[in-house]
Formats: C-alpha cells, sequence, structure tokens
C-alpha cells in the first residue's frame, strides 16, 4: 500500500499536476505507464484531451487533500473520522503526508508526529462540546448556547456575571504535533461520569475564568491546547470543595503558623545568644580575679563555689532551653503529619510541597540551634573546669583540701555533663 502512495506522489511531481478546490478534481498529463499504473489501482482517472487524465478525489477510497490547509479547512466535515485513510499532497513540499491504519508517515515513513491524531482529537473534541449545548435532566448547562448559524459557544459562570463567546475557528486546531492530545477525550468524559457529579460546574467555572482573559478568536484554540492544565485545576478546585477547605487559607494559616513558629524559637535563641556573649566576659572577669585574689583557701573557695553553682544553673536554664526546641521540633513534624494525611493531598501530592518547604526550614533551624545550645553547654563547663584547675594551681598549690572540692566539683561537671548528653541523645530523633 504505501509503494502505491509513493508511485501515486511521484506521478503528481511530474505530470503537471492541477488541482481544483472547489470541485476537487486532479488534471495531470502522465506517461503511457502511470496512465497504466493509475488504471490498475482504482484511482478511476478520465481520459480528457491532450492525453491528459481527471480524477475526482471524492471518488478515491481514500481522503485526498491539496496540501495542509485544505485538509485542516475541509476535514472537520468527513465522518467515521478514525476509518479513514488520508493522502496530503503537498505539492510544494518533497514529502507527502500519510495516514494509514491508524498510523503517521511522511513519505513512507512512520514518523513520531501527531498531526492527523490531533486534528481527529480536535474535530471529536468540538462535537462533544455541541453535544453539551442540549439540555440535560437535572438543567445544567455545561454550554448554555450553541449557534449553528454562527458557528459559536456561549458559556456562562456561577461565580462571576458576564458570557463569553467560543466561535469555532475556520481551521483545525492541532497543537503542538509533538504532544498527543487524544487524551483530551477521555479526561473530558471522565468528567461527565455520575461519580463526579458537580465536577462540570467546576469545570465550566474555570473554562471561563481562563478564557475570559483570552481574545475571543483563540478561546477554543486556547481551551484545545489546554485543557489538561484547565481540567486539572478544575478537579483540584473539585477537591477542595469535597473536602471542605481551601488550599489557599491552608497555606496562609500554615504561613502564620511557621511565623508564630519563628517568634517562639527566636526568643529562645535570643536567650541562648546572650548566654554566647556573656561567656568570654565571664571567663574573662573570673580569670582576672582569680589573679588578683588572696590566696586564701576562703576566697578560692568562694569562688570555686560561684563558678560550680552559676554553671549549674545555666546547665539547667539550657537543658529548658533544648526542651523547648524539642517540643517545636514534634510540634512542627504533628503539625505537617494532620495537614498530609488530608484526601486531597492523595490526589493532589504536588501541592504538598509548599508545606513540605516550610516544615523542613523550621527543622532545619530547631537542628542548628540544638547543637549549639550543646556547644555552648561543652564551652561553659570546660571554662568553668579549666577556671577551677588555675585556681588550684596558682593560689592552694599546697592545700589538701581544695584537692577533694576541686574532685567534687569536676564530678559534679561530669555527672551533669553526661545528664545533659542523655537529654540530647534522646532528642535525635527530632534532630
Amino acid at each position: 500500500m504505501l509503494d502505491i502512495f509513493s508511485r501515486f506522489f511521484l506521478i503528481l511531481n511530474t505530470s503537471d499536476a492541477k488541482y481544483d478546490a472547489l470541485e476537487e478534481i486532479i488534471t495531470l498529463y502522465p506517461n503511457e505507464d502511470d496512465s497504466s499504473f493509475l488504471s490498475a489501482n482504482d484511482f478511476k482517472p478520465t481520459n480528457i484531451q491532450n492525453s491528459g487524465v481527471q480524477i475526482e478525489t471524492k471518488k478515491l477510497a481514500f481522503k485526498f487533500y491539496w496540501n495542509d490547509d485544505e485538509f485542516l479547512t475541509k476535514y472537520s466535515n468527513v465522518q467515521n473520522l478514525k476509518e479513514q485513510n488520508i493522502f496530503v499532497y503537498n505539492s510544494n513540499k518533497s514529502l507527502f503526508r500519510l495516514y494509514l491504519n491508524n498510523q503517521e508517515y511522511q513519505d513512507t515513513t512512520i514518523v513520531n508526529t501527531f498531526f492527523f491524531v490531533n486534528a481527529i482529537t480536535y474535530i471529536e473534541f468540538i462535537s462533544l462540546l455541541k453535544e453539551k449545548s442540549i439540555s440535560n435532566e437535572d438543567d445544567f448547562h455545561f454550554i448554555d448556547n450553541f449557534d449553528q448559524s454562527s458557528k459559536r459557544f456561549l458559556i456562562t459562570s456561577s461565580k462571576e456575571p458576564g458570557k463569553l463567546l467560543l466561535p469555532i475557528p475556520e481551521s483545525i486546531v492541532t497543537g503542538d504535533m509533538t504532544i498527543n492530545k487524544s487524551s483530551i477525550l477521555n479526561d473530558f468524559n471522565i468528567v461527565f461520569e455520575p461519580t463526579n457529579k458537580n465536577l462540570p460546574i467546576f469545570l465550566k467555572n474555570e473554562i471561563y475564568a481562563q478564557l475570559k482573559n483570552v481574545s475571543e478568536q483563540d478561546r477554543i484554540k486556547y481551551l484545545f491546547e489546554n485543557f489538561l492544565n484547565v481540567n486539572k485545576i478544575a478537579e483540584k478546585n473539585f477537591e477542595t470543595f469535597i473536602h471542605d477547605f481551601s488550599i489557599d487559607t491552608l497555606k496562609k494559616d500554615y504561613d502564620d503558623y511557621k511565623k508564630n513558629y519563628f517568634e517562639l524559637i527566636s526568643d529562645v535563641i535570643g536567650k541562648i545568644t546572650n548566654q554566647f556573649i556573656a561567656l568570654p566576659i565571664t571567663v574573662a572577669t573570673a580569670a582576672f580575679t582569680i589573679t588578683r585574689v588572696e590566696s586564701s583557701l576562703f576566697s578560692c573557695t568562694l569562688i570555686i563555689g560561684a563558678l560550680i553553682g552559676s554553671s549549674i544553673y545555666l546547665s539547667f536554664l539550657l537543658l529548658l532551653y533544648k526542651k523547648d526546641l524539642s517540643y517545636f521540633s514534634e510540634a512542627v513534624e504533628n503539625d505537617y503529619a494532620k495537614i498530609s494525611k488530608n484526601k486531597f493531598f492523595e490526589k493532589h501530592s504536588e501541592e504538598i510541597k509548599d508545606f513540605n518547604i516550610i516544615k523542613d526550614n523550621l527543622l532545619f533551624k530547631i537542628r542548628i540551634y540544638k547543637r549549639l545550645t550543646y556547644v555552648y553547654f561543652l564551652l561553659m563547663w570546660l571554662f568553668n573546669t579549666l577556671l577551677v584547675y588555675l585556681i588550684f594551681y596558682l593560689k592552694l598549690k599546697e592545700s589538701y583540701s581544695i584537692i577533694s572540692f576541686s574532685l567534687v566539683a569536676i564530678l559534679i561537671n561530669i555527672g551533669l555533663m553526661y545528664l545533659f548528653e542523655s537529654n540530647y541523645g534522646s532528642g535525635k530523633k527530632n534532630d
């Protein structure tokens, strides 16, 4: 079959072929061999003067079009679309188009484009829109009116006033020929299944919302090329209606919730930061005091007691800060888990990304702040232990009582470090 079309294309190119688009007649002057070929393969040539022949394309076993433009303007009137084989000559091009047994060719080569498929899909899509202009039992009009004479659809919206006219273009819309548009038909029909009651209303409203900003002559073209996206938005709006919540409101509430968390976390971090700032000042002051104080047991004991007492107090304060951060971390995880379990996100998983980004951002900050708290704790006890060690070697080298005191201090330090480490370790699941 392919070789027949290829030979026919060659004959048209070499026989001074002319085409009467109105009468749909090809006039050509083939040689004897080519003339015999045309007769033998049912092209039904009629002899005319000067050894010419005429072929009535309407009588051919396939649909013939002189070029792409004729196909795109005339093909919409064809019946039984998918059962037709189509030949597009394109005299100004070196290759013909062929749609044979539901497969697209350029010349005799199968191509991965969808010129014919999209054209057929477009025609069937227009037919579906026309069907929806007919009243149904519940008095819902997806298409409010279709004017046969002007070939224009009219639609309105239940959400906003006004009406839109959608004139059918004179030429078929194929869209991007690298993309197969045939899934549009299935998606459109699914909208009107009994299980999707009210979904057509949302689709109609979304069509209106998007097409109102498109010029009148381009509305059908825009709808066909962007239907999958329009339908996706309509389904999303329908899901929010079913589950009785607004994604935009939810995002705003979650964003406000995030700001509240940031304020609470910032308050804790402000306190920790003040401790960090005070640490070098405290250590420098203590070191200076040690160098100036008398080498008496009472004075040294007082300083050591003050160091250990303040360290114990700050250690428990840091533990409270860390517990606050751990609580915030768990609360953020729990809030996110509750939101993500909403059935809306099962069908529209991409919508959870914004919430996921907010959650990850909060948890990252909390992890960093918890580690800073731990670092401050270690530095504080390290410096205080060194200060006690400094007092012992500079001021009380010969006092055995201070040895016991220092050992107790060190043991307390180790115990508190263990307490903090245990608490930190138990909270690692939130890190």
